[in-house]
């Protein structure tokens, strides 16, 4: 059963904290600050995210946005007027959307939003309608009976990622909701909560992010480090930035915003690109690699701030990790590269170099073996000194009992220590 306390904090704990001032779609590309940051145009080389379905529990989208065009899917409101998903009363779907999905726009789509995943597309699951005054809250405010028929509902349809950016006290029917989406396969990514200026809110992490088959994700500011207003504690995974991010709003426009509602999207964005390079690959993979590759923040290891680090969307997808117990080498390290098929950026049609001898008679098979063996030790080489400068390996402890490849228990622990 639902309060009317629980909902009102349901959404008073979805909306980032709007910054005051709009973007121009001119000038939103370079103030993306987080894409360098993450190196999105080095992922974006492997894989764009093309065929991945990524769905939404949240305000709705508006799917007219120049930014979001073909990339949201029609979806379900819990309310009236809400068209499917596709009306956004609250901005905050629509900033989400684009975080994860956003193509740009233009001739080139070098203006406006890039999205960590911009071939995927969004499915919209509006939970949030526009009223929420004292009056309206038994009728209109998100209930939690409305989040859980949405999960369902998200997890019939087959998405392969879900997120879920909001917090607050759950319920046992959220817990067997999320379970259901995750024994579908899904990666359910959220946030860790942010903190809120009224002294009687909860500092702790809350749910959805206590149940064991979400990933948690706090936030960072723009100088990479923890971000002050991301809640603290041990379902805390993995961070991602949360501060001044700029994403698109409902009309065309664009806005910053705080929150680790970001934080989470760009890891939603993240685990879209990891699914289209696997496809096949289970949600517990998906948590370990993007956890075991994060670059540690803060002091040395795991901590209650960040977690494992700093999401790295290159290392999650190419480097090899270390393989958890009652696992394979080839369920967590599957070969590499396995792209999407509309991924066209590697010319396969050039054809073999011929190597021939000076006198110019065909090819030489002991030149072509010495070579071919000295291309591959190169090769061997370079990959292995990328792999040590770019992301060295952390002497990283799993928390067990946390983990689901390590035997993880149904709920995390709500204990909070602050650094």
């Amino acid at each position: 059963m639902t309060s009317r306390f629980l909902r009102g904090v349901a959404v008073g704990a979805l909306a980032a904290t709007l910054i005051p001032g709009v973007a121009h779609a001119d000038q939103t590309r370079e103030d993306q600050w987080y894409l360098e940051a993450l190196d999105i145009a080095a992922a974006h080389e492997i894989t764009k995210g093309a065929g991945v379905r990524i769905g939404m529990v949240d305000s709705g989208v508006d799917p007219d946005h120049p930014d979001l065009v073909g990339n949201v899917e029609a979806g379900r409101s819990s309310w009236s007027g809400g068209e499917d998903g596709l009306v956004d009363p609250w901005q905050h779907g629509t900033s989400m959307a684009g975080l994860m999905v956003g193509h740009g726009h233009g001739a080139d789509g070098s203006e406006g939003i890039l999205g960590v995943a911009p071939e995927a597309t969004v499915v919209s699951a509006s939970v949030y309608p526009p009223d929420h005054d004292q009056e309206s809250l038994e009728s209109d405010v998100a209930t939690e009976q409305a989040i859980v028929q949405s999960i369902r509902w998200l997890a019939d349809q087959d998405v392969d990622v879900m997120l879920l950016a909001y917090s607050g006290p759950g319920s046992q029917e959220q817990r067997e909701a999320v379970e259901y989406a995750a024994d579908k396969g899904i990666t359910i990514i959220t946030g860790t909560g942010n903190l809120s200026d009224d002294t009687f809110a909860f500092s702790a992490i809350s749910d959805p992010a206590r149940f064991k088959q979400t990933t948690v994700v706090a936030g960072t500011n723009e100088a990479g480090e923890h971000w002050d207003r991301s809640k603290v504690g041990r379902e805390a995974m993995l961070a991602a930035p949360a501060e001044n991010i700029l994403s698109t709003i409902p009309g065309g426009g664009y806005e910053y915003s705080h929150g680790t509602s970001n934080s989470a999207a760009i890891v939603a964005g993240v685990a879209a690109l990891m699914k289209a390079q696997w496809p096949d690959m289970p949600w517990e993979i998906i948590q370990w690699r993007i956890t075991e590759t994060a670059r540690d923040l803060g002091a040395k290891g795991v901590d209650q701030e960040t977690g494992f680090g700093m999401v790295d969307p290159v290392a999650a997808l190419t480097e090899t990790v270390q393989v958890p117990d009652h696992r394979t080498d080839e369920e967590v390290n599957p070969d590499p590269y396995p792209r999407a098929e509309s991924n066209d950026h590697i010319d396969t049609t050039e054809p073999a170099t011929t190597l021939t001898s000076s006198g110019g008679s065909g090819p030489s098979p002991w030149w072509i073996v010495i070579a071919g063996a000295a291309i591959v030790v190169l090769l061997a080489t370079v990959a292995i000194v990328i792999r040590k400068t770019r992301a060295p390996t952390l002497e990283r402890t799993p928390r067990s009992g946390e983990h689901p490849l390590n035997g993880g228990s149904g709920t995390r622990t709500t204990e909070v220590r602050r650094a």
